[in-house]
């Protein structure tokens, strides 16, 4: 059943505290300093990248259902086409993040040159 209600950030942190009780735990689990690493990822100001995903399926959380809202169990079965396109739509989506993030830093980076002129 997929949780319409609900966000990444909202369902990041329900299996954290599901699989983990605390985010102290969960940091300490993926090797990240503190507590406060899933912060932004929480309040959905940063998407959770491939990066964050490869670790978090590596302690044992439910990736899937994080991103989707569709717990891995709830799945129909799938092709192996349909996993790729899947994988594909999610990296197209944080390689689309990264490249508004660069856009934005150039934005600022121009600014700043043409008010020293």
């Amino acid at each position: 059943m997929i949780n319409k209600e609900s966000t990444a950030g909202d369902r990041l942190r329900e299996e954290l505290t599901r699989v983990f009780g605390s985010l102290t735990d969960a940091a300490l689990a993926i090797k990240v300093q503190r507590g406060s690493y899933f912060r932004p990822y929480m309040k959905n100001t940063s998407s959770i990248g491939m990066k964050l995903q490869k670790k978090l399926v590596g302690v044992g959380l439910d990736v899937d259902y994080i991103m989707s809202g569709v717990r891995a169990g709830d799945f129909k079965e799938s092709s192996d086409e349909d996993d790729l396109m899947i994988r594909k739509f999610e990296d197209l989506r944080y390689r689309s993040d990264q490249l508004n993030k660069d856009i934005v830093e150039f934005g600022v980076l121009l600014i700043k040159s043409k008010k020293k002129k």
